[in-house]
């Protein structure tokens, strides 16, 4: 039992120290700067479209699935929130500029 705990704890270690360290912002949201705002009618300021080829059209080989987004009722629209686990490297701390290459 002894032995199966302190397994346990050496794994937990191990994982907790590879994840990355989180940032904490001291800023607030309302007081940060705001890059631009993309312009959403240029497709290239998208990662999908239905028009447009791109990674959403890929489906798994030998999954038996296939692509029948050309016959779907509706489209799906996901919005990703902001994710940011790194200190920034510029004045945008709570969003990142769309035409930032990092």
């Amino acid at each position: 039992m002894i032995m199966k705990s302190l397994l346990s704890a050496i794994c937990v270690s191990v994982i907790c120290s590879c994840a990355p360290h989180n940032h904490i912002l001291h800023v607030s949201f309302e007081n940060s700067s705001k890059p631009i705002p993309p312009s959403y009618s240029n497709t290239a300021n998208w990662a999908s479209l239905p028009n447009k080829v791109d990674a959403a059209d890929s489906i798994p080989k030998k999954s038996g699935l296939q692509n029948l987004q050309d016959q779907a009722a509706v489209d799906v629209f996901f919005i990703h929130p902001t994710t940011f686990t790194q200190a920034p490297v510029n004045d945008f701390q709570w969003n990142a500029d769309i035409n930032d290459a990092a």
